[in-house]
């Protein structure tokens, strides 16, 4: 009986977040972390007091989050088009070719597979996944023995954005018939990030089954894993089977995070039965499921859900779902959608989360009305009526005016360099603020608003924060004295979150320099036999400079899932 009960407990062993130091989710992360060090009502170290836990996530900071990569990178392309018809990854002189970069890399990724530090191997199975080069498959699949299980977990990932007939071959195997309960999770996500037919074939086959399965039990994790891969790889229609598993929610006692992600796959469908049934629940008794459904409509533009999601917004006194609802109705910028964001400007006396929420749907629908008022607010705050320069400086205010320099990036018009930029010379500007200043900044995407970046680096250097930002921005620019700051962030800086973010933030650059840079650094670490923390993530950061996807794949699969959802499966998922 013992030796049961110990296989058993290893076939069934929890997912391991990533072993690569610096994952960082902001104030996702921060208000856990108050909530469990301070408890409800304490002071918190990060500036903020909590009347309930539920007030801790009423930031508009934590759906930015969800949402970040694929605001800043895009939905997931398949296939992936980040190399152009000519071999190179984009138009710009200083983009670097794949045959070039497929002969520098490659033998330093396939060395770091070999590493002694965990972290470094997981790294480099992911960015081999990310590069994508067919050859390497057989390595990728041997790494599926490793006796560390967040190596394991990251080779099925790279599995999957291999995206060949070889690697999803070996992931519907695993998916079908492996009895390691761990192993079947993740090869569940590789089959979502391969984006394939076959792979979407047999996600729904599985979901044929579960509609008909008396229990839901013993698959959470798994069922969890697949629906949100099927929220990626959209290849097939499993609008059917995903419509008979909602019919069974009730009695199968599906958790939240089962249903929260079957919403999210429903949306991704763009069925019109599917959206029904998503507008319908927005007046569910679970507020989880009803701003799930909201952020959901929101995310896959669904125009049908505008009636539904204002008549919601005029029913409720709940600050939270008006927040989500006006974001949501931003990203949908239908005709109606607009006129009612515009005719429902917040009032000062409204709950910071709507008023923000507000600010921020203005700038996704990019509506040329609001735009003064949204400028405004990022000099002034609450007083963008009054204009009181002698008080500009309103650090108290750096959510509101955060929010309101997030939508000006959003409005992508060059006039916000100038306004963004007086900011930036304000005095002591919160470390927070100025973040969501430089991110802003690189939304522009334009070389004045880089050179502002630029000039103004000394601002950053003052905290993590604000590196982050900084990076994040740096990655967005286009511009080649941009990208070789953010190269030497990565080298250098002594924050493994702020490394973190840069290695991410290659994805934007794509440049000959960086190239060079990293495979130099990385080459006299594995020739000294160094190793250490930066090491994996400059294996990390060339995954992402040389990924042929142009929009976010991993990053982005846990997307929208609501961040108070934290079982083990969504937790790993956003550790990547």
């Amino acid at each position: 009986m013992l030796t049961i009960l110990l296989t058993t407990s290893l076939f069934m062993a929890p997912q391991e977040p990533s072993l690569v130091s610096g994952s960082y989710r902001g104030p996702v992360d921060e208000a856990q972390m108050e909530m469990l060090n301070f408890g409800s009502g304490a002071i918190s170290p990060f500036g903020h007091t909590l009347s309930t836990p539920d007030s801790a996530w009423d930031r508009w900071e934590f759906w930015y989050e969800n949402e970040r990569d694929t605001m800043i990178r895009g939905a997931a392309d398949f296939p992936a088009n980040a190399v152009n018809e000519f071999g190179f990854y984009g138009a710009n002189n200083f983009n670097v070719k794949r045959d070039e970069f497929l002969l520098k890399s490659i033998p330093l990724l396939l060395e770091a597979t070999l590493s002694d530090d965990a972290a470094v191997r997981e790294s480099a199975l992911l960015s081999l996944g990310r590069v994508a080069y067919p050859a390497t498959t057989p390595f990728i699949i041997e790494s599926l023995a490793d006796k560390e299980q967040s190596v394991r977990q990251a080779a099925y990932i790279a599995l999957g954005l291999m995206s060949t007939l070889e690697a999803t071959d070996v992931l519907i195997d695993t998916f079908n018939n492996s009895r390691d309960y761990n192993a079947k999770c993740f090869a569940a996500v590789g089959l979502g990030l391969s984006g394939r037919n076959d792979a979407g074939d047999c996600l729904n086959n599985f979901f044929n089954l579960m509609a008909q399965k008396s229990s839901w039990r013993k698959v959470d994790n798994l069922l969890i894993a697949s629906l949100l891969a099927a929220k990626t790889n959209t290849s097939v229609d499993y609008s059917e089977n995903l419509l008979a598993m909602t019919t069974v929610m009730d009695k199968r006692r599906a958790s939240d995070d089962m249903q929260v992600a079957t919403i999210n796959a429903l949306a991704a469908t763009s069925n019109m039965k599917a959206i029904e049934v998503l507008v319908n629940n927005i007046d569910s008794r679970s507020e989880v499921v009803a701003e799930s459904c909201i952020t959901a409509l929101g995310r896959f533009g669904s125009k049908v859900a505008t009636p539904g999601l204002i008549q919601a917004f005029e029913e409720t006194n709940n600050p939270r779902i008006q927040g989500l609802i006006q974001l949501s109705l931003g990203q949908i910028a239908d005709p109606k959608a607009a006129a009612f964001l515009l005719a429902n400007r917040p009032r000062v006396s409204n709950e910071l989360f709507v008023h923000t929420s507000w600010i921020i749907a203005c700038g996704i629908a990019k509506l040329p009305e609001a735009y003064t008022q949204v400028a405004d607010t990022v000099l002034f705050g609450s007083d963008f009526n009054e204009h009181d320069d002698a008080d500009a400086s309103r650090n108290d205010e750096y959510e509101l005016r955060g929010a309101a320099a997030l939508s000006l990036g959003l409005y992508a018009k060059p006039a916000a360099r100038l306004t963004l930029s007086k900011c930036l010379q304000e005095t002591n500007v919160s470390e927070e603020l100025s973040s969501y200043i430089a991110t802003a900044l690189g939304m522009l995407g334009t070389d004045k608003a880089a050179n502002v970046l630029l000039e103004n680096a000394d601002q950053f250097n003052y905290s993590a924060t604000s590196r982050r930002g900084f990076a994040t921005a740096l990655g967005m620019c286009t511009n080649e004295k941009a990208n070789e700051r953010l190269a030497e962030m990565l080298l250098s800086d002594d924050d493994a979150t702020v490394r973190w973010i840069s290695a991410h933030a290659m994805a934007g650059t794509r440049d000959q320099q960086s190239l060079e840079q990293l495979t130099s650094a990385l080459s006299d670490d594995i020739n000294a036999g160094v190793v250490s923390e930066r090491t994996a993530h400059l294996v990390l950061g060339l995954g992402y400079l040389g990924d042929v996807h142009r929009g976010a794949t991993l990053e982005a699969i846990a997307a929208n899932v609501d961040h108070r959802q934290q079982n083990d499966m969504l937790t790993c998922l956003k550790s990547y």
